[in-house]
């Protein structure tokens, strides 16, 4: 297979990607992280020799740049962390809300809410893994302090 660049301004004012994680299972999903506080979630297409990459939608809840995005094992969770000090869990949600007319951004074709928003010690957030069952995950922040949380609650 011959490797050609895809040119996608991934984030706003190509702000920095600090992360990126494939949705397991191949699903096809990727969620990306960076420097302009948003998680951005597409969709790979990969077969055959035409290849793409679409838009699905923006997570924008984190205030600060946002570091690290990782998708629980099942896939039914994708949790984003940075350096306003906030995990995020998110959830997709039925409830589909458009764009206003004559914005700029783009349009989602997907939409998430947030199931749990566990707040740190205020340190900056730079990764997080979960574990193997997906019942929880943990964080490393620049307080040099790992942290446990349990996904279900989020404490």
């Amino acid at each position: 297979m011959k490797s050609t660049p895809l040119i996608i301004n991934w984030h706003d004012q190509n702000a920095p990607i600090y992360s990126a994680h494939f949705e397991p299972h191949g699903k096809g999903r990727l969620a990306t992280a960076a420097g302009d506080n948003n998680v951005r979630l597409w969709k790979i297409e990969s077969e055959g020799e035409d290849r793409k990459v679409e838009y699905l939608s923006t997570l924008s809840k984190h205030t600060q740049a946002v570091n690290v995005v990782r998708w629980a094992p099942k896939g039914e969770l994708l949790a984003s962390a940075g350096d306003d000090g906030n995990v995020i869990l998110w959830v997709p949600s039925e409830n589909h809300h458009v764009s206003s007319f004559g914005s700029d951004n783009l349009e989602d074709k997907e939409t998430w809410r947030t199931k749990h928003m566990c707040r740190s010690s205020g340190a900056e957030i730079y990764d997080l893994s979960w574990s193997p069952d997906g019942s929880y995950f943990i964080i490393g922040s620049m307080d040099n302090i790992a942290r446990i949380y349990n996904a279900s609650t989020g404490e």
